[in-house]
Formats: C-alpha cells, structure tokens, sequence
C-alpha cells in the first residue's frame, strides 16, 4: 500500500469522527511513514511497520472521547427531515421503553459483574482474617500443651490461607475479565457512532 492509498483508506474509515480530529490523526500518521521514509524505509515498509488500518483505528477511537463521537453524531443528525422527526415522535411509545429497558440491563450486568468481584474480595480478605486469627490462638494452643488441637487447628487455618490465595487469584482475572469488558463495550459504542466509516 502506498501513503496516498493509506490516507484515503485511513480518512474514509474514520468518516463518523469530527473533521479536525480525522485531520490531526492523518496528519500524524503522515508524519510517522515521513520520518521512516528519511531514515531509509521503503513506502511500503513504512505503512506496514504501522500496523493494520483496524489498528490503528482502533487506536484512534480508544484515545476519542465518547462524549465527542455523541456530539458530532448529534451535529450531523441536525438535518434531519422532517418526516423522519415525525416518526422518531410517533414511534416514542415503542423506542422509549425498549432502549430503556435495554440500557437497564445492561447497567445491571454490569453492576451484577462488580458486585462478584467485590464479593469474592471480601470473602477473601475474611478467610485471610480467620486463618491469621486461627494461626495465633493454634500457637497458643500448642503453648499452652494442647498440642493436637493446636497442630489440628494450624492445619485447618493453612487451607483456609490456600483458599484464600486461590480466591486472591480469581479475584485478579475476574477483575482483568470485567475491565476488558467494559472496554470492549466502550470501543462498541463508539463503534457505532462512527458508523458507515468503519468496515
């Protein structure tokens, strides 16, 4: 691919982004197969050493605000004709419900997902507790000459730090699980506010 195929493809896949940010993108881009090109690179291995055009879009979109696709979908919608402001009033009854109800689960998914994680937390920091707790009165216990019970105790708080361990560490990838979801939900949005310019 040369920089002129490159920067047409890179323009029209970022078409739902506002028009000075396409250009600042491209521009650096631009800049990037320019610096390689004087370092001795080929062209064409100055655009691969970029990446994909999916990459890099993909980059482009998780460093744009939400906020910023919102409103420049907004500002292109501004006009609308008339018959289509006359369906989106008619079909309230019908669109209100349905989106709200969606946006409702998925906010409960969500909440549900960070609630495990938190529960999960605590179950593990409460083991932890119970297995510090039980290791200091077994080493009482064997003090005091109650040595079975005390060996039978320290026994019993060692897998409760094993399981607590294990938890620690379900904990982590659930948490890993849950952010990466979150971010994926993110670039789908934005996604679908850049519309037609994504493949």
């Amino acid at each position: 691919m040369n920089k002129n195929t490159f920067i047409i493809t890179l323009r029209e896949r970022l078409k739902g982004l506002p028009s000075e940010d396409i250009d600042k993108s491209v521009d650096y881009y631009c800049e990037l197969i320019e610096d390689r090109i004087e370092e001795g690179e080929s062209e064409e291995e100055a655009i691969a050493a970029l990446g994909s055009i999916d990459e890099i879009v993909q980059k482009i979109l998780a460093d744009t605000p939400l906020t910023k696709l919102v409103k420049t979908k907004i500002e292109h919608k501004n006009q609308t004709s008339l018959w289509v402001i006359i369906l989106i009033i008619l079909g309230i009854p019908v669109w209100v419900p349905i989106i709200t109800s969606l946006a409702a689960t998925i906010f409960a998914l969500y909440i549900s997902l960070w609630a495990v994680v938190i529960a999960v937390f605590a179950a593990c920091v409460g083991i932890a507790i119970s297995g510090i707790a039980g290791i200091v009165t077994a080493i009482i216990f064997i003090a005091k000459g109650l040595f079975l019970s005390g060996v039978a105790l320290l026994g019993s708080c060692l897998v409760l730090i094993g399981i607590c361990i294990l938890l620690a560490i379900l904990s982590h990838y659930f948490i890993k699980l849950t952010v990466f979801l979150t971010k994926k939900t993110v670039m789908g949005i934005k996604k679908l506010f850049i519309g037609k310019g994504e493949k």
